[in-house]
């Protein structure tokens, strides 16, 4: 049954994550430096592409929301990105995990 409060473990489409990891490394959150920052991912969508908000810590804290869809960043924050309706963090390298679980399902 699907867990309707992780909808980024039902995610199909690879090129989400590529696009999420895009996002981070263009924030300076990317491999070369793992601890500038992380991403939640949205709680409250189908599991298709979910929004999300990466966290930047350095050099000052900051936070930036994303459509799932195409990516952009999204102007107004509303309650879809309040605390209870976002996943906990995760590092560009769960990121990259989850691009590899993805690729893997795609071969089978």
């Amino acid at each position: 049954m699907k867990d309707d409060n992780r909808p980024w473990e039902h995610v199909n489409d690879c090129s989400y994550f590529r696009g999420v990891m895009g996002n981070m490394v263009r924030l300076g959150c990317g491999k070369k430096s793992p601890e500038a920052g992380s991403v939640r991912f949205g709680r409250t969508g189908s599991g298709y592409a979910p929004n999300y908000q990466i966290e930047r810590l350095q050099p000052d804290p900051e936070q930036f929301q994303f459509n799932g869809l195409g990516h952009s960043e999204v102007a107004h924050v509303d309650e879809t990105f309040a605390p209870e309706n976002i996943s906990e963090q995760f590092s560009y390298s769960d990121v990259e995990q989850m691009l590899a679980r993805c690729l893997d399902q795609q071969k089978r």
